[in-house]
């Protein structure tokens, strides 16, 4: 018998995911809420830290993109990503035909 994915035994079992991205003006203090009760806390945050993008959006494993960073102790990498530095350095553009 295998074991449950850990994601299907989330609190916030995916219903309302609109708290976990909030609009302008708006907080993750709902996000948190749940997280704070969630079962998997730690196995959410583990995979969103182990991400290759870091998991820039959203409330994952009860830390905002913002505390993620600070915890990996590294940039924001939607600045540092190899497409945004190709972009902005005329790399990534297409010649006009």
């Amino acid at each position: 018998m295998t074991e449950t994915p850990w994601w299907w035994r989330t609190a916030c079992d995916w219903s309302d995911m609109d708290k976990f991205f909030p609009h302008d003006g708006e907080t993750f203090a709902e996000a948190k809420k749940l997280c704070d009760i969630c079962p998997v806390k730690l196995e959410c945050l583990t995979e969103a830290l182990e991400e290759e993008h870091g998991s820039c959006f959203g409330m994952r494993g009860g830390l905002t993109p913002t505390e993620r960073q600070k915890l990996r102790g590294d940039k924001p990498r939607h600045w540092t990503s190899p497409v945004f530095v190709a972009h902005r350095s005329g790399k990534g553009r297409r010649s006009a035909s």
